[in-house]
């Protein structure tokens, strides 16, 4: 299994994109760790599938506060001056707005989950 969650802020506007038949909504995420002068930032760039892409397209924003789960993926690439990089990928299984809203903004928004939960209301115990 290869899961990752993580609570980090949209660096950038998501831009939608046909892919074959398929919508993908792509973006920038930050984290930050560690704390003081320890503290770095850690950038993942991320994308949403098929239905979702198309039904967060416009609610996600740069300077959002996100949680976000999905699987994580690094790939190498060779940037326009010919240095190779690595980026950390992130298919996105779900998305929840958080509190935090946008920089500065008094109204946060909503909470939503993107994927459908398995939980049919009967508890084991």
């Amino acid at each position: 299994m290869n899961v990752i969650s993580f609570l980090g802020r949209v660096g950038n506007e998501p831009e939608i994109k046909k892919v074959g038949d398929n919508d993908v909504l792509e973006f920038s995420i930050a984290n930050n760790v560690g704390f003081g002068d320890k503290q770095i930032t850690n950038w993942f760039r991320c994308a949403l599938w098929g239905k979702r892409a198309t039904s967060l397209n416009g609610h996600i924003s740069k300077g959002k506060e996100l949680f976000v789960t999905g699987e994580l993926s690094m790939r190498t690439y060779t940037n326009k001056d010919g240095v190779e990089k690595l980026s950390a990928d992130l298919r996105l299984g779900a998305v929840q707005f958080t509190s935090g809203g946008d920089r500065g903004d008094s109204a946060p928004p909503q909470q939503q989950r993107t994927t459908p939960t398995d939980d049919d209301g009967d508890m084991p115990f």
